[in-house]
Parts: structure tokens; C-alpha cells; sequence
């Protein structure tokens, strides 16, 4: 397969600028602190070891931090190092001070073979094995659900999630944002709820009644119990002349739970959001084992056998069989890509499926930037959002270590909390249901050339691609990101790579600032989302 599946207008790459190497010092001392201060990530290793206060982490390491195994980037395992060549660690030698000077020439690796993936695969667990906690906003108390469900309104929307949207920021929490705005401006009433504990699956069929967060009309309730608000939903159903169920996550709840609200409130139409696979799987990104993506075979299958979720998919999916079997469910897609992958994976019963895409980008005019990509102007590449394994964290984190002494790009983090990675810069940006284009905003504030949406799974929508489009940013994305490589394709605003390989390849020979530039001359489009 080729490295480049797509990109618009690429021509002749660009020279790269390197920084000069650092001279080698005479005294072994100098040395091995001249090698750990070219290798250490300070911000990783700070952030690692919240023990460090004051400690330079370079003199920490030299000194400490290799003896007592401590990691000083996030490619190089001091402990496996040390722990795999015997030698070394009998010597008593700084293992990073031996790879970089006498080991990578030798053969012997950084860190145990495998990659990124290999840890991942490693710590993977079955969902319902994965631990959980309360997750509940401070003094939130228990609420009698009868006095919410008087206010005026002729009919009543039902939403159903896997936490607050109220409390939480992501895709599936801006789109219930924007449900609870259509609710009143057609003067229904919303109620939104959602488990009290967070699960990436079912939650236990016990059968008793379970604790639900509640809000209603955009505002935070508290807590009530799934047998109580079916009791007030039954009592009052006759003074709703449309009522609607709206399920966009099916996490943290249990099947006889949503039956029982669902035969409370007898909606007229039943919506069934793909905002992920978590009805073809527990793995709801459909990633083997957590680290790749399996394109959901049959649940009796061998790759079932050997993946994490595979033992448990055939009750998961029996589960959901019931609940699909007792509700009529119209299925919505946020895209035509999720609705295919899903389209040939299922057997759930439904009546209808349909694509409504979570938001349309409406590109503005062109303005004219100055193409960059030179030491001294730097082409600005962004990873936007959570530092996640599917969304593709650690091949960012490669990449920038592996573009380290090239000048030509700056490298960003978007997000809410800050990077611990050096060579990176974090802005701080957190999209909310009362600031949607947040995001965005940012993006385009610190002029965006190129955001990295690297998600390793088939992504049914993703608000950050759009939210970079918006900002007047391209996209590289990788093959196999869905809905990401469709918009790419659609909009002609990016590059496709093969694979992660291919990514910094791309990046690496220069081809990463022809597509800025060609961006740059096509003229920056930036527009909004609706």
C-alpha cells in the first residue's frame, strides 16, 4: 500500500533545517549529563514523578533516577533496560547513557519490543472488569422526580447518556447541548439521565432499581432511582401528546432499567444514536485487545478468541438483542461511514437507519496567509482534544520526538489540562455547552496550519476534525479514521497516510510542509460549524 492515500497540490518538498549536534565533552561526567539533558523529557519527568519539587530532573536522573528505575522519556524503559541486559546494570552504568553512546550501535533496544501497542495489549482488561467510581457533582442529593415533570410543555424528550452533559465536555455531551436547544425552542420539556457510576459497559443485571442523575431543562436535578422516575413518567404520560426517547449511550445502565422507562413513558418514536459501536461491541472503538482495530467480525469468530472482549460479546450482544427486540429503535448515524461499518456488522432488529450528521462545516471565504515551513516561521501542527491511545496520543508523541531536531514545525496540544511532553506547546482550550466553538477558537488563534486527527478507529464523526476545519486548519489523518478521512476527502483539506509509519515518513521528508504550503496558496478557509 502506498505511504500517501491523498493530499491536494503537493509539489517538490522542502529543505529541513537541522539543529547542530552537541559536542561530545571530555569528561565521562559532563558527558553523561550533556546525553541525559539531549534525551530527557523534562516535562515527562516531572509530570511522572510529582516527588521531584525543586530537583532539576536532569541532575534527578543522573544522580537518582536511573537507579531506582524511573523513565526519562516516554520511549526509553530504564527499569526493562536494566532488567534485559544484565551486563549493564552489573556495571552499574546509566542505562540511557549506555544506549545512546555504545547500545543502539550494539542492536539492544530502548524498551521491549512491540511499541506502544505492545503496553496497551498488555493492559487491556474486559469492560466489566475495568474499575469505576462514583461520579457524582458535590452535594448532589436525592430528588422526588413528580414535582420536575409538572412544568408546562406538550411534549417531553427523554435523553438517555452515559454521564451529564452538564459536567462533561466531548462530542456525544455537544450534541445533547444541542438537542436540549431544539427541545425549547419547540417548547418540549428534556430530561436528561445518566448512571451515578461510570462504566464502558452494561451495568450488572441485578434486577433492583439503580441511582440516575437527573437534570431537566438544561438544569442539574440530582438523584433519583430508575423505578421512581418510571413511576412519575407513567402517572403523567397522558399530559404529553408527542414523547420521544433519545438514546445516545447505553453505558452504565442495565437493560431492565431502560425497559422499565421506556414501558413508562411509552414513546412515540425511539432514536438509537451511533455516536459510537457500543452495539456491535463492549470494545465500543471496535479496537482488538484495545490497540487495533478488528472491523467487527462475527462475535463466534477467531479473532473474537483473542481479544480481551471476546469472551463476554455473545451475552453483550444477546443483552442487547432484548433490549432492541422490546423497542422499536429508528437508528441515527452521524455519518455515512458509521452507518455502513454498523449497517454490516449487525443483527439487532430495528425499523429505520439514517444518517444526520452532528454538524455541517460551512467553509468562509479565502484569506490569503504566508506559507511557512522555514526555521525562523515554522509550520504549526496541532494535536487537538484528550491525549487518548485511540485517539492516536502516542503516535503523536512519536512523531515529535522522531521531528525533534528538525526547525521546520512547532508542535501544539489543545486541551484542557496540560502537555507533559516536551517540544510541545499546550494551549488551553475546552469546548462547553455554553462555549461550542471554543475549540475552534483557539485553533485559529495561534494560526493552526495542520491538526493531526490520528484517531486508530473508524471515528463515526469527530467534532475535532470539524473544530479544525472551522479554525481554518487541514487535517492528516490516518487510513482508517472513518468519518476523518471522509471529511479530508469531502472538503479536500488534507493529507491521508497509510499508516503511523507513513505519517513520519511524511513528515520526516518534508512532504508535511508541501501541504501547508499548498494550503497557504490555496487560501485559509475558515467557517463555522452548524
Amino acid at each position: 500500500m502506498a505511504d500517501l492515500l491523498y493530499a491536494p497540490q503537493l509539489g517538490v518538498s522542502a529543505r529541513l533545517a537541522r539543529q547542530d549536534t552537541l559536542p561530545r565533552p571530555p569528561a565521562r561526567s559532563d558527558e553523561e549529563r550533556a546525553v541525559v539533558r539531549a534525551e530527557l523529557d523534562a516535562a515527562f519527568y516531572r509530570a511522572a514523578n510529582p516527588d521531584l519539587g525543586a530537583f532539576d530532573p536532569v541532575e534527578h536522573f543522573v544522580l537518582h533516577g536511573w537507579r531506582e528505575g524511573r523513565a526519562p522519556n516516554t520511549w526509553f524503559d530504564t527499569a526493562w533496560y536494566l532488567a534485559t541486559y544484565e551486563d549493564i546494570a552489573a556495571a552499574g552504568i546509566n542505562p540511557l547513557l549506555h544506549y545512546v553512546l555504545w547500545g543502539k550501535a550494539e542492536g539492544r533496544l530502548p524498551a521491549r519490543p512491540g511499541g506502544w501497542r505492545r503496553g496497551v495489549v498488555e493492559a487491556a482488561m474486559p469492560a466489566a472488569a475495568r474499575p469505576t467510581g462514583p461520579h457524582l457533582p458535590e452535594g448532589a442529593a436525592p430528588v422526588d422526580p413528580a414535582a420536575l415533570l409538572d412544568g408546562p410543555g406538550a411534549r417531553l424528550v427523554l435523553s438517555v447518556s452515559h454521564d451529564c452533559y452538564l459536567h462533561v465536555t466531548g462530542g456525544i455531551q455537544t450534541l445533547i447541548a444541542g438537542e436540549l436547544a431544539a427541545s425549547r425552542a419547540a417548547g418540549e420539556i428534556h430530561v436528561h439521565v445518566s448512571p451515578t457510576v461510570p462504566r464502558l459497559t452494561l451495568a450488572p443485571d441485578d434486577g433492583g432499581p439503580a441511582w440516575l442523575q437527573l437534570a431537566v431543562d438544561g438544569r442539574y436535578a440530582g438523584l433519583v432511582r430508575d423505578t421512581e422516575l418510571a413511576t412519575a413518567l407513567a402517572a403523567r404520560r397522558a399530559r404529553w401528546a408527542e414523547r420521544r426517547l433519545a438514546l445516545h449511550s447505553l453505558f452504565g445502565h442495565s437493560v431492565p432499567g431502560l425497559l422499565r422507562l421506556a414501558a413508562a413513558l411509552e414513546p412515540g418514536a425511539s432514536l438509537f444514536w451511533l455516536h459510537d459501536y457500543a452495539s456491535l461491541c463492549e470494545g465500543y472503538n471496535l479496537l482488538r485487545d484495545d490497540a487495533v482495530f478488528c472491523h467487527a467480525p462475527p462475535p463466534a469468530s477467531a479473532a473474537c478468541g483473542i481479544c480481551v472482549h471476546g469472551p463476554t460479546r455473545g451475552a453483550y450482544l444477546a443483552a442487547l438483542g432484548r433490549l432492541f427486540g422490546a423497542i422499536g429503535f429508528h437508528v441515527i448515524a452521524p455519518s455515512r461511514a458509521a452507518l455502513d461499518l454498523w449497517l454490516g456488522a449487525t443483527t439487532l432488529p430495528f425499523l429505520t437507519a439514517r444518517v444526520r450528521e452532528n454538524a455541517a462545516f460551512q467553509p468562509g471565504a479565502p484569506r490569503p496567509r504566508a506559507p511557512r515551513g522555514e526555521a525562523d516561521d515554522p509550520v504549526r501542527v496541532a494535536f487537538a482534544g484528550y491525549p487518548m491511545v485511540s485517539k492516536g496520543w502516542p503516535i503523536f508523541q512519536d512523531l515529535v520526538r522522531a521531528c525533534r531536531h528538525l526547525r521546520a514545525y512547532r508542535f501544539f496540544h489543545f486541551a484542557a489540562h496540560p502537555t507533559a511532553m516536551d517540544g510541545v506547546t499546550w494551549v488551553e482550550a475546552r469546548a462547553t455547552a455554553a462555549h461550542p466553538a471554543a475549540m475552534a477558537e483557539a485553533l485559529a488563534a495561534q494560526e493552526i496550519d495542520l491538526v493531526l486527527a490520528l484517531s486508530i478507529w473508524p471515528e463515526t464523526f469527530s467534532f475535532v476534525a470539524h473544530e479544525a476545519l472551522a479554525a481554518g486548519a487541514w487535517l492528516v489523518a490516518l487510513a482508517e479514521s472513518g468519518n476523518i478521512a471522509d471529511a479530508i476527502r469531502r472538503h479536500e483539506a488534507g493529507a491521508i497516510l497509510s499508516n503511523e509509519a507513513a505519517l513520519l515518513r511524511f513528515f520526516a521528508d518534508g512532504r508535511a510542509i508541501d501541504l501547508a504550503r499548498a494550503h497557504a496558496m490555496r487560501g485559509i478557509r475558515p467557517g463555522r460549524l452548524v
